[in-house]
């Protein structure tokens, strides 16, 4: 079964407790890690709202680039049974995301256009 949020936030770094809380509180200003667990353990039905969680998702992120590379680890993440996955393997799978698309190209033929869509080339070859 999914672990909870109060049942993980024991073993969050500081620095993902503090990206968590940095966007929830107005200020995590000289709260400690203890206070910091706490927080996310007293308000995880909050911090997992499901309307305050669609919002994130849905709202384009201004850098371009962070707001691409957001959406393949919800991809990757989501083809999880858990949902989850350690730090490494996430990152092995979004390395194999990005290359896929280089892989399937260099079994392109740009040269033939019939092999691409032969039923609208069907009635434009002459031999």
């Amino acid at each position: 079964m999914c672990k909870t949020i109060p049942d993980i936030a024991p073993h969050m770094l500081k620095t993902v407790k503090l990206r968590i809380l940095g966007r929830y509180l107005p200020s995590v200003r000289g709260l400690e890690e203890d206070e910091l667990t706490q927080v996310i353990m007293k308000d995880a039905d909050k911090l997992a709202d499901r309307t305050r969680l669609l919002s994130r998702f849905t709202t384009p992120d201004p850098d371009f680039d962070r707001g691409q590379l957001k959406a393949i680890l919800f991809d990757i993440l989501l083809e999880e049974e858990t949902h989850s996955l350690d730090e490494n393997r996430l990152d092995e799978k979004v390395i194999e995301f990005e290359k896929d698309p280089v892989k399937r190209s260099k079994s392109l033929d740009f040269f033939d256009p019939r092999k691409h869509d032969p039923e609208r080339w069907h009635y434009y070859d002459t031999k």
